[in-house]
């Protein structure tokens, strides 16, 4: 019986050690961009046949931008992030309208978010300073909040960073 307690009283003291554990596994998981099991949806996006993509890398993703640590407000700079040909472009009114802003790949640098901000990514450029961003295949809810569909955005997050890095950014993680 003592041999129980015992074991007990040392099974009690290991919970905030394995609690502390499992929170620093959850917030290096969830920095951590991952490598996407498929790009299909973004190539496709941009115009280009996800089986035979070009050898460069191209992507397409409906964004909602806010400077950075600023309050997500809805309609506040909702368009088009574009990836193509080594360049990153903002497109307010779809991908067929001018960019607000064009840069070199090689000159933006990004990471993602904790799970626990408003938006998924942030990025540095010359022409925006720090913004942060939600990007997504779907159209992105301004008014109401849908966590299945958030978790998609991490998905796709994963995937705006992965092509962004193969087209020259630095991508933090």
């Amino acid at each position: 019986m003592d041999a129980v307690i015992g074991l007990v009283g040392v099974l009690v003291g290991l919970l905030p050690l394995a609690a502390a554990g499992v929170a620093l596994f959850l917030w290096l998981h969830t920095r951590r961009p991952r490598v996407p099991a498929s790009v299909g949806g973004a190539v496709a996006a941009a115009g280009y046949d996800p089986a035979a993509p070009p050898p460069v890398p191209v992507g397409q993703w409906n964004a909602q931008l806010s400077p950075g640590g600023a309050m997500v407000l809805p309609g506040q700079q909702v368009g088009v992030l574009r990836i193509e040909n080594g360049w990153l472009g903002f497109h307010p009114a779809g991908p067929q309208s001018p960019p607000t802003w064009l840069v070199p790949a090689h000159q933006v640098r990004a990471g993602k978010n904790s799970l626990l901000a408003r938006q998924e990514v942030w990025l540095e450029t010359p022409a925006t300073g720090r913004v942060n961003a939600t990007v997504s295949h779907e159209h992105i809810n301004q008014w109401m909040g849908n966590d299945l569909k958030s978790l998609r955005e991490r998905r796709y997050a994963d995937e705006f960073l992965w092509v962004l890095h193969q087209a020259g950014g630095a991508v933090a993680g």
